[in-house]
Parts: structure tokens; C-alpha cells; sequence
């Protein structure tokens, strides 16, 4: 059985995260990036009855166009890379654009974005016709011809791409351009780490922290008894360790100044985490600390 869209994200995390171990009888899930990335990042692995070469893809879900993106073998890859998005669809022009609209060198990170035309030149039938009602909207989505989808990407030598997040949740941190995707991706690799969310922290000095919130995976510190003492302590502890592991792998200005860890975060009913929600709550605590007098 194969499942789409939301129905796969449910699925898949039903089994990911299921406390029996249990196996699907699932033949292959697409689903969102986001969740894709906690997925293949996920210690515990995912169980699928399949002969092929992986259950679990990617995809697009955007609402504005259809399926343009897709895991696939090129001229250059021998095989599917697990955790990229994939390349673009055959008879479509993807290409990953800076903010002129000119398409990013290998490596550089950009917006994923569609052409109104396809390779023949005719308009391409995946687009959308346009926001009801909102010719300014549907023309913000625009930069000439490129139609940005909103999710940034990397596109490595083989022309697959590489999600790095969604373009509302990148910010700037001491001029630094931030994409809380890569970092996550990167702490939750760590044994402690059972999710994370990486947000901006307003600062008055740099314009805004990296911050992450942290859900410590369960039976941690049962398991590693050298984290000792009252439990500020440990959590200071094991703050400092997963900052330098995100210092090893990462850029230097990426790793989080500040950790918090929550028993919970805020998600969507299809898994995705809503980074809006810890945002604002910064920003309010922001505005708390400025009207309390503490400054930035």
C-alpha cells in the first residue's frame, strides 16, 4: 500500500514513533520535507515490508502548483540519495534562484522556483491560476518568469536538491543568514535529542539569537548516568555538549546560543513543528524583558 500527502505523514509517523516496533505493511510514503528529515534522521529507523530501494520520499505539497520535484536516478547518480528532495520533473524548469532571480551556484542555498513555461516554451500546466481575488499576492509569488515556492534548497553537483527549510522561517542572526532546518537536521542526530525546534531570539545587539527548544528522547539520561546532579545542572550539561556538536559539524555562528528543553512542541496535526508559535512566544518574552526594564 502507498500513501500521499498528509494521510503519509500520519502513517509514517505512526510507525516511526510507534512504542511496539511495530512494521507497516506500507510500500512507499511521501510526505512532507520537514517531516521527511525528522524521519530519516530518526535513530530508531523505519520498518517497511519493501524490495525496493526506500520507502520513504520526499515531496512537494505545495497548494499553488502541482507535483514538480521528485526523487529520481540522473546521468551522473547511480542511485536515489536518501534525504534529498530529488530533481526536477521531467518537462518542467526548477531551478534554486538567489533573490535577483538568478539561478545559485552548486552548494549555495536559494528558493526552490518553477517557470511559467515549460521546456517547450508553452505555459506550464502545474501552476495555479492565481490567488482569488489577490493580483498583488499572485504576483509577490513572481520574480520575471520564476515562481517561488517558498522552500530553499541547495543543489549539489549531480543537480539534486537539498531542503534547508521554508523562506518564511530563515533569519538573520549578527547579519548571519540562519536556516533552522540545517540545524535541526543536525541535532536531532544527536542521541539526546527526540525533536528540536531552532527559532530566532530577539537581541539587541546581534537583531536575534539562535534558540533552540529541545525534546530530550526518552530513557536519555537513564542511559548515560554521567550526566549527575540536580537536574539544572544536568540540562546545563548537556546544553554545552549539544552546542559542540552543532559547532563540529556546523558553522560557528549556526550553533544555538540558548537551549531550552520542553517536554513538548508546538505541532500540526500532520507533524509538522509550528516554529511560528515558539517565535512569537520569544518575541513576547522580548517584550516582556524590555518593559521589566532588562533591556534586549
Amino acid at each position: 500500500m502507498a500513501w500521499w500527502g498528509e494521510v503519509a505523514n500520519v502513517e509514517i509517523q505512526r510507525v516511526a514513533w510507534s512504542s511496539d516496533g511495530m512494521t507497516s505493511s506500507t510500500s512507499c510514503c511521501f510526505v512532507g520535507y520537514e517531516l521527511y528529515l525528522q524521519i530519516t534522521a530518526n535513530r530508531s529507523g523505519v520498518l517497511f515490508n519493501v524490495a525496493n530501494d526506500g520507502a520513504c520520499r520526499p515531496a512537494p505539497s505545495k497548494r499553488e502548483t502541482a507535483l514538480f520535484v521528485v526523487p529520481m536516478r540522473s546521468a551522473t547518480a547511480s542511485c536515489v540519495k536518501p534525504g534529498s528532495m530529488g530533481m526536477g520533473y521531467p518537462g518542467h524548469l526548477v531551478k534554486v534562484i538567489d533573490e535577483q532571480g538568478t539561478e545559485c551556484p552548486v552548494g549555495v542555498p536559494g528558493d526552490v522556483a518553477v517557470h511559467r513555461c515549460d521546456v517547450h516554451g508553452d505555459p506550464d500546466s502545474v501552476f495555479f491560476l492565481g490567488y482569488w481575488n489577490n493580483d498583488a499576492a499572485t504576483a509577490a509569488k513572481f520574480t520575471g518568469d520564476w515562481c517561488r515556492t517558498g522552500d530553499l534548497a541547495v543543489r549539489d553537483a549531480d543537480g539534486y536538491l537539498w531542503y534547508q527549510g521554508r523562506s518564511d522561517d530563515v533569519f538573520k542572526s549578527a547579519g548571519y543568514r540562519i536556516g533552522p532546518g540545517e540545524i535541526e537536521n543536525c541535532l536531532v542526530k544527536h542521541a539526546a535529542v527526540a525533536n528540536v525546534a531552532v527559532v530566532p531570539k530577539p537581541d539587541s545587539e546581534r537583531g536575534a539569537l539562535v534558540k533552540a527548544y529541545v525534546v530530550i528522547a526518552p530513557g536519555f539520561f537513564e542511559a548515560h548516568t554521567h550526566y549527575s546532579g540536580a537536574p539544572a545542572q544536568r540540562d546545563a550539561e548537556l546544553a554545552l555538549d549539544l552546542q559542540a556538536h552543532v559547532k563540529g559539524l556546523l558553522a560557528p555562528y549556526e550553533y544555538p546560543k540558548e537551549i531550552e528543553f520542553v517536554d513538548a512542541l508546538p505541532m500540526t496535526t500532520t507533524g509538522k513543528v509550528q516554529r511560528r508559535v515558539l517565535r512569537l512566544r520569544e518575541e513576547q518574552r522580548a517584550r516582556d524583558r524590555f518593559s521589566d526594564g532588562e533591556g534586549g
